[in-house]
């Protein structure tokens, strides 16, 4: 198995703002609902498009690491199903612990018209090939996300089953929350998320497919080209020992290919306007002998192929909260069905 070969670790490790001549804006804080005062878990939290971002714990706390140059900045809660939230930064006091209240969203359905006797159709959208794979670690923060562009024959149509591909995985349970996202008019790109409820794909299982029905939550999408998306759903802990684990990782390939090993080579790109240099090991992770102590963690499957077919199948990932959306040359293993 070929696994995570083309995956770009950025290593962003946190140096601390008080240790560190009052560099960082140590946000800390919790995010719970206003209706019933109770915690909200898996809340987006960054700013927008400065791969700064986290989400909440499951008991609503949060702590982020900002840095001084984005204090004029502002800072979003975003959850599906509530009306979002945005807090200047430079009005968060040192020490100050913020209590953000999210509200629920109204929510206000375009009826929908089915004409007596018309068949009802089926359809499968996606990619079921490729041997490549994602990770959702770059940094410690949460909110990575990995989408596939889609098009429908026609819309309105029902969400009837969602498949995703698993590379590997080693955790007891698989959890991402699904994400619809509109096209960017301008950019092409994931833009705003239109689901109105959550949903989330669960399963236990170490590779392969997983099918997930989700009939019973009448997702209707309105538009015929959207992004699908998957969020991984981490906590606080096993990201921070997934980053250093992978950092590990990152350092055995550059060993290996300082030593001439035939099976790993490097290659240079420009991320942020810094060079980054990537070391790509064709071979199989498990043989690094650190593979068997890392924390769990899950991976996706994409197709690193130009096939007949996948043209026009694109996919974009970002690596957190409001995080810069990047395009894969890679295609997301993941189908739909519909009806319409």
């Amino acid at each position: 198995m070929k696994t995570c070969s083309g995956f770009l670790l950025l290593l962003c490790f946190s140096l601390g703002a008080t240790s560190f001549l009052n560099a960082q804006i140590i946000v800390i804080g919790k995010v719970s609902a206003k209706e019933s005062d109770r915690p909200l878990s898996y809340v987006n939290i960054g700013v927008f498009e400065a791969n700064i971002g986290t989400i909440s714990d499951p008991d609503g706390s949060f702590i982020l690491e900002i840095p001084n140059e984005l204090q004029d900045d502002t800072l979003i809660f975003s959850l599906i199903g509530y009306d979002r939230v945005y807090h200047p930064i430079n009005q968060i006091e040192g020490g100050e612990e913020l209590q953000i209240i999210l509200t629920s969203t109204a929510i206000t359905l375009d009826p929908v018209v089915v004409e007596a006797g018309k068949k009802v159709k089926s359809k499968r959208l996606g990619w079921m090939r490729g041997g490549d794979g994602t990770l959702p670690v770059e940094s410690s923060d949460g909110g990575a996300c990995t989408t596939l562009l889609l098009k429908a024959p026609s819309a309105p149509f029902y969400i009837d089953e969602v498949h995703l591909r698993i590379l590997y995985n080693t955790k007891d349970t698989i959890l991402f929350r699904l994400r619809l996202f509109d096209v960017d008019p301008l950019t092409g790109m994931p833009g705003d998320d239109f689901l109105e409820k959550e949903v989330f794909i669960k399963a236990q299982k170490r590779a392969g497919w997983i099918k997930q029905s989700v009939s019973d939550h009448q997702i209707l999408v309105p538009k015929d080209r959207f992004y699908l998306g998957f969020e991984w759903i981490e906590n606080r802990a096993n990201r921070d020992s997934l980053i250093s684990s992978f950092k590990d990782f990152y350092n055995w390939k550059k060993e290996q290919f300082l030593n001439g090993d035939p099976k790993v080579i490097a290659d240079s790109t420009i991320y942020q306007d810094k060079v980054i240099v990537k070391y790509i090991y064709n071979g199989n992770m498990m043989n690094w002998p650190g593979f068997n102590s890392m924390p769990p963690w899950t991976g996706l499957v994409l197709d690193d192929k130009d096939r007949p077919g996948n043209e026009g199948l694109i996919t974009y990932e970002r690596k957190m909260s409001f995080g810069k959306w990047r395009k894969r040359k890679s295609v997301l293993n993941t189908v739909l069905v519909i009806s319409y």
